[in-house]
């Protein structure tokens, strides 16, 4: 079977009617798809946000759900099996976050899961890819050290088991460190990552 298999497909028009619910503009948020709809989590607006907002193709919809995760911009997120995963970001300049927060679309309710292992250290604006309904890939990100902000390079593999969740960091050597790159799965085995920016804010193609 795929990989990741989505059913329904998502499509919506270039420029979808919607109505008056959609929110303020916002950035550094993330988007998931689950279901035939969209789910957009967090970001920054009228300051950070958690809230967290569904798009049918039709109309917009704040769902009010809890306990919700400390708000936050430029965290990374993905749809894995019945849940969205949501981790790290930032939620202040020098407050990157490492937790792990799950947003499950069934009974549309936030929990944090047991963390089995050792986790990545916090960061923002990395890329968190489902690979299947069980396991995503992490890789890349910004994080604040002694020396101040710096960029990552590490691979880490998070797996979803009946004792919770479970990272893995793989000994493989990846691209360049980099933040806010793309990271997209093209096939059972493989995630494309694609552009980005190093520490020095330059851009990477």
């Amino acid at each position: 079977p795929p990989a990741l298999p989505v059913n329904p497909p998502v499509h919506f028009p270039l420029h979808p009617k919607t109505n008056s619910n959609k929110g303020p503009a916002c950035w550094g948020h993330s988007t998931c798809g689950h279901g035939g709809a969209l789910y957009v989590f967090g970001g920054y607006a009228d300051g950070r946000t958690n809230r967290l907002r569904r798009y049918d193709g039709h109309a917009w919809e704040l769902v009010k759900a809890a306990p919700a995760p400390t708000a936050r911009i430029w965290h990374a997120a993905c749809t894995m099996g019945g849940v969205m995963v949501v981790n790290g970001g930032r939620a202040s300049p020098l407050q990157p976050l490492g937790d792990l927060h799950i947003f499950d679309y069934h009974t549309m309710t936030w929990h944090q899961p047991p963390i089995v292992g050792v986790a990545p250290c916090p960061r923002w604006r990395h890329s968190l890819s489902a690979i299947n309904q069980t396991t995503a890939l992490l890789f890349g990100g910004r994080t604040v050290g002694d020396a101040g902000p710096s960029c990552l390079d590490d691979c880490w593999l998070l797996h979803r088991g009946d004792d919770g969740f479970r990272w893995s960091r793989l000994t493989i050597t990846g691209p360049a460190p980099r933040c806010s790159h793309s990271a997209t799965l093209v096939s059972s085995h493989c995630v494309l990552v694609h552009g980005g920016m190093d520490a020095h804010e330059r851009p990477l193609g």
